[in-house]
């Protein structure tokens, strides 16, 4: 059994290192989204791209996914057989009716390039993404999802919160975990309690 991670939007694979660490008895592997330097990126560039990596993978295998990771990670969730289950952390599955997004989108665009080179992505990269993403809405999918699937969100992370819990209703077999005092970023904040999370639900849930 193999762990897939994937990181959220400015982050990247070394993001999940803390929590890779605290899971020595599995083989794990974090991805980076971000592969390319080009000036626009559109999600589905990003779910071809991660469509190709996870192809290569021949064993049974769980993906992580925080955030835009746990997005991409539902986008792929029919695709591959030897997928065995999904955890998703502060993920959104529909934006397109977000009034809370489209104002962050806003807040975004007004912001000076400088803070961006700190992401490891352009403004122009990051708010193009943003963008993309405001029309998301996997709704209609999400019920052929036929996974073990784990949704956790911190207490703290009030922005993801509400499509968390909606998210853990429309997929067939999902659970919702709440961690205690905890924001959007899990992985780096609090890495010990989301790696005990996770395994938690692969023991449960997975044949190791």
């Amino acid at each position: 059994m193999k762990i897939i991670f994937l990181h959220g939007l400015g982050q990247d694979k070394h993001s999940w290192d803390k929590v890779r660490e605290l899971l020595p008895q599995y083989d794990t592997e974090a991805l980076d989204l971000f592969y390319t330097n080009n000036n626009i990126i559109t999600v589905s560039q990003l779910e071809q791209h991660l469509c190709q990596e996870l192809q290569a993978i021949n064993e049974p295998f769980v993906l992580v996914g925080l955030s835009l990771g746990g997005t991409l990670a539902l986008k792929v969730g029919q695709q591959f057989p030897q997928l065995q289950a999904l955890v998703l952390s502060g993920t959104q599955y529909k934006l397109s009716s977000n009034l809370l997004y489209k104002l962050q989108l806003l807040i975004f665009s007004c912001l000076p390039d400088s803070l961006f080179k700190k992401e490891g992505l352009h403004k122009k990269s990051f708010v193009g993404l943003l963008k993309d993403l405001k029309n998301l809405d996997l709704s209609s999918q999400l019920s052929a999802i036929q996974l073990p699937s784990l949704i956790i969100c911190g207490s703290k992370d009030w922005p993801n919160l509400p499509s968390s819990k909606k998210l853990a209703t429309a997929l067939p077999q999902a659970d919702f975990v709440t961690l205690s005092g905890g924001n959007h970023t899990l992985n780096t904040d609090h890495p010990q309690e989301m790696a005990a999370m996770i395994e938690r639900f692969i023991l449960q849930n997975c044949e190791i």
